[in-house]
C-alpha cells in the first residue's frame, strides 16, 4: 500500500516547483541586477560586446540593463501569481492578497479596506458570539 502523507508531499513538490523556480529566477536577476550592475558596477548586460568606455556604450548598456530589470520584475511577479494560485482551495493562498496588491489598484483598495475593517474591529468589544 502506498503511504498517503507520501504522496501528497510528492504532489505538494510538484505543484510548487515552477513557482520556485519562477521566483528564484526572478529574485536571482533582482540581486544581479541590484548589486553587481547598479552598485558595484561590475558589469551591463552587453559590456563585452559594447565596452562601456563612451558615452553611446553606456547608455546603451544602461538601457538594456533597464528592460533586464522589466523582465526579471514580470518573471518575479509570475511567479508569485503562480505560487498563489497553487494553493489547494480558491483564495486560501498567502500571496493572492498579494498579487492583487502588485497587479491591480483595485485589489489594492479592496485589501487596504478589508485590513482596515479587521483592525478596527479587534479593539472593538463584541457580545459572545456576535460576527
Amino acid at each position: 500500500m502506498a503511504d498517503p502523507a507520501r504522496e501528497e508531499g510528492a504532489t505538494a513538490a510538484r505543484v510548487y516547483r515552477l513557482p520556485a523556480i519562477l521566483l528564484g529566477i526572478g529574485l536571482g536577476g533582482f540581486f544581479d541586477g541590484i548589486v553587481l550592475h547598479q552598485i558595484l558596477q561590475w558589469h551591463h548586460m552587453v559590456s563585452h560586446l559594447y565596452p562601456p568606455d563612451n558615452l553611446a556604450n553606456l547608455q546603451l548598456n544602461t538601457t538594456l540593463d533597464g528592460f533586464f530589470h522589466a523582465v526579471r520584475w514580470l518573471v518575479t511577479l509570475l511567479g508569485a501569481h503562480s505560487f498563489g494560485g497553487a494553493w489547494p482551495r480558491p483564495g486560501s493562498g498567502p500571496l493572492d492578497e498579494c498579487s492583487s496588491v502588485v497587479c491591480s489598484p483595485g485589489g489594492a483598495a479592496s485589501t487596504w479596506s478589508r485590513a482596515r475593517s479587521t483592525t478596527r474591529s479587534w479593539g472593538s468589544p463584541r457580545a459572545p458570539g456576535a460576527r
